[in-house]
């Protein structure tokens, strides 16, 4: 599965923004897709400096999973195991 936003896609590598500033993306002309793709490329290079500086890698972010899921679980045990007691003694 390729990244959603990757230095390798298609819009990424034929950017030329040399001659196309991506201040001018408006999405309403044809005209201005190398603009736009001018701002994709400046969006692509945002995030991957983001997830550089600030994201999990691969076997954290599994890790984090597995602990959220575990946690999710456990509240969902303890509210049957309350509802249970709470029937048990209404009952």
């Amino acid at each position: 599965m390729a990244e959603p936003f990757s230095t390798t896609d298609v819009y990424y590598t034929k950017a030329d923004c040399t001659n196309y500033p991506s201040s001018n993306c408006s999405n309403q002309d044809i005209f201005d897709v190398s603009n736009c793709e001018c701002k994709y490329k400046e969006n692509v290079n945002k995030i991957n400096t983001l997830s550089a500086s600030h994201g999990l890698t691969k076997s954290q972010n599994g890790d984090l999973n597995k602990e959220h899921s575990f946690l999710v679980l456990n509240n969902i045990s303890l509210g049957i195991g309350i509802a249970g007691m709470m029937w048990i003694m209404y009952s």
